[in-house]
């Protein structure tokens, strides 16, 4: 059975309801639609709804530096305000973020323990372009990368896969393991496209070279194509 983890916290990180081409793409309607779907298709019934628990400070800086971290909290504690450009931080937003972290967290040990066969996450903020020392791209914790750490530290997990299919490559998944052999990171990604990473030569370094696989995926590629080039680089 697939396991499930969605809670209304995740609707209280809120960005700002106008953004450079429109919309804010980043915004609580995105979950809501999303569950919105499951239900009208019958899905939701026929998956299990896990509990969770945000993650510790403790767990969130085996990715993140104490200092952005600090510096997330205090930013959140004075009203909020923007990391960058794009990245929002509201007064809930640290605490979602935590929850979004743990959400990733509970949802791998659901998994680890046999309670369901795989698992999905349906938490807010995203995490993937989150750096190790500051948040980006809408993301503020790397929340994948957090739970792979967690993985590694809670059941001595030494080799994993994450598999990052997204338009946008992910930065900061990349980043957290790419000197880590215990870590086969893969990223199915449009390119030449924000945040500018994602070469094919992009491949680790040290002891982690030949443990990042970057798929840059051109314009206008039809579906087909793309799983093609998906199925083939995952066999």
């Amino acid at each position: 059975m697939t396991g499930i983890i969605y809670d209304e916290i995740f609707l209280k990180h809120r960005t700002p309801g106008r953004f450079i081409f429109g919309k804010h793409p980043e915004s609580p309607e995105r979950l809501l639609a999303t569950i919105e779907h499951l239900k009208k298709t019958g899905l939701w019934e026929e998956v299990k709804r896990l509990d969770f628990r945000p993650a510790t400070v403790g767990e969130v800086a085996r990715i993140h530096t104490r200092a952005y971290i600090d510096e997330l909290q205090s930013l959140a504690a004075s009203g909020g305000g923007y990391l960058d450009l794009d990245t929002y931080v509201g007064g809930e937003s640290f605490d979602v973020a935590l929850a979004s972290a743990g959400a990733a967290i509970s949802a791998a040990d659901a998994v680890v323990k046999g309670e369901v066969k795989n698992a999905i996450s349906l938490g807010r903020p995203p995490g993937h372009h989150a750096l190790p020392q500051r948040g980006m791209g809408f993301c503020l914790f790397n929340n994948i990368a957090i739970a792979a750490a967690h993985l590694k530290a809670a059941y001595a997990i030494r080799r994993m896969a994450i598999i990052d299919w997204d338009v946008h490559h992910g930065n900061g998944t990349q980043e957290a393991f790419y000197e880590d052999p215990g870590v086969l990171y893969i990223s199915f990604h449009l390119f030449p496209f924000y945040p500018g990473t994602g070469r094919p030569e992009e491949t680790g370094r040290g002891p982690g070279a030949g443990f990042t696989v970057n798929v840059p995926i051109g314009w206008r590629t039809d579906r087909q194509e793309y799983l093609n080039v998906f199925q083939k680089t995952l066999q």
